[in-house]
């Protein structure tokens, strides 16, 4: 049966290569210089609660008070991340190694050679305090936890076969040469990651990368609920000597916050849109998370240890897993077991893969008649103009002028400024894939599309919005000219 089903992999892989090489979509000219790709992560998180205690007890001559009070004083401890499991695409890398190898043609095959790393990236185990008010209470930068992560080597490669897909395609500018480097990446977690919004998702087949902790203290600010205990301790009865014997109990809550990177992971998102074209449009609207469910952590504070084991949370990688495994179903027959095949998918019922949408903060929805949203704001409304924090220039002409405060444009409306605004995002330009992307959404029927209401299907936004959690996490529509 495996081996029946490998060759039904290769027809339908054959039936891609030929679209691609016979089709409208040049067969790239090899070139002496290297392909090199140059990762962009993805994201994982998650939030779980630490529950910390202390005490303290001590002897005094003058008399204390006792009952409830409070105090807001630092939690210290260490956090240990054991195990990290991520998606598993290895049989997705492993059926393109056949397909690349018995359908390229002899010229092209004998210049392909992918050149591999195992990807390096970063966790950090934020762990953050809450005062009084419950708001939240930056943890102390010096002393938070980190993670080195290392992924094992075919990833690189499963970047490098569906580079050559892609391009063959047409969803993604087509390798300049048959031979392609991937390097590492250089992204790293920043210190206000902890403030990102961490969104449930689905379960997912994992597999193991290999963590190491290169710190593991914390020292978090917190809102501690202290109970007071008073004894009285007679020491001479009979001059009336006494001692107090004090016994504090503290107590508070902590939350610990994984956010950590996927290596690749927004390239193998914009890597596998060559199989889009083999699935219902309607299936594409949205957006969605995988999570792996175990991973493990020690996690010791104020002496006490504690193990447990929570999920991980993959941003988009939903999408990936849908264009994988629907598109695998179209080779088989109805009712047959996928997930035999590879165990990333659960079942060919198209309901399982449903992307849905996030829920994010609709902060500057400015409600249109249609109940729809538009996240751009009349100039002069509350005081905004154009600004480097937010729009650099607004658009439109007045009195219909309008200022996008959380929208992302090009280099250039930053750079031509007088005097010029610095660049919000870590790349050149806002075409950079991992700094926009084009989404679809499904209508609301409340108004616009998506959760967000945006007034269009089609919407050019931000690639951390679901991280950051806000709708006008959007990008200027000529960051999204040519994506599809």
């Amino acid at each position: 049966m495996k081996k029946t089903a490998i060759l039904f992999i290769l027809f339908f892989f054959f039936f891609l290569f030929s679209k691609a090489v016979f089709g409208q979509t040049p067969t790239p000219t090899p070139t002496p210089d290297p392909e090199i790709i140059y990762p962009q992560n993805s994201s994982f998180c998650t939030d779980f609660e630490i529950e910390a205690k202390k005490s303290d007890q001590y002897t005094t001559v003058e008399e204390p008070s006792g009952g409830h009070s409070t105090s807001t004083e630092n939690a210290s401890g260490e956090v240990y991340l054991n195990s990290n499991n991520f998606p598993n695409f290895s049989q997705m890398e492993k059926d393109l190694t056949i397909a690349l190898e018995k359908l390229l043609p002899q010229d092209l095959k004998e210049k392909m050679k992918i050149e591999t790393v195992q990807g390096k990236t970063q966790a950090k185990e934020f762990v953050v305090g809450k005062g009084g008010d419950g708001a939240i209470i930056p943890p102390n930068k010096e002393k938070t936890p980190e993670t080195k992560i290392t992924h094992p080597s075919w990833l690189a490669n499963l970047l490098g076969q569906t580079k050559i897909l892609c391009g063959m395609f047409g969803t993604c500018p087509a390798p300049l040469s048959m031979e392609i480097k991937v390097e590492q990446s250089n992204q790293k977690i920043n210190d206000e990651a902890y403030l990102t919004k961490c969104f449930p998702g689905k379960p997912a087949d994992d597999k193991d990368s290999q963590p190491e902790q290169t710190q593991s203290q914390f020292e978090a600010p917190s809102f501690w609920q202290v109970i007071t205990n008073v004894t009285r301790i007679i020491v001479d009865a009979v001059n009336d000597i006494f001692n107090w014997k004090v016994d504090k109990e503290k107590t508070t809550t902590l939350e610990a916050r994984t956010r950590g990177q996927f290596f690749g992971g927004q390239t193998l998102a914009t890597h596998a849109t060559f199989l889009d074209n083999f699935i219902p449009e309607e299936m594409l609207y949205g957006t969605g998370s995988i999570f792996s469910n175990e991973n493990n952590y020690k996690v010791v504070v104020e002496g006490n240890a504690q193990d447990t084991t929570k999920e991980h949370h993959y941003f988009g990688m939903a999408k990936v897993q849908l264009e994988r495994c629907i598109s695998l179903c179209g080779v088989y027959p109805a009712e047959f077991d996928i997930s035999s095949i590879d165990p990333l998918c659960p079942s060919c019922d198209y309901l399982e893969y449903e992307l849905g949408d996030v829920a994010l903060d609709q902060i500057n929805c400015q409600r249109q008649s249609d109940g729809s949203c538009d996240y751009c704001i009349p100039i002069g409304q509350d005081g905004i103009g154009p600004n480097c924090e937010g729009d650099p220039v607004c658009e439109g002409k007045p009195p219909n002028k309008k200022c996008c405060p959380g929208q992302y444009r090009q280099a250039k409306d930053y750079l031509e400024r007088q005097p010029p605004c610095p660049l919000p995002y870590n790349a050149n330009d806002c075409f950079d894939p991992s700094v926009c992307k084009l989404m679809t959404f499904k209508e609301n029927p409340n108004g616009g599309y998506g959760a967000c209401q945006y007034q269009n299907k089609n919407v050019c936004v931000r690639t951390d919005r679901e991280q950051i959690g806000r709708c006008d996490a959007m990008c200027n529509w000529a960051c999204c000219q040519g994506k599809k």
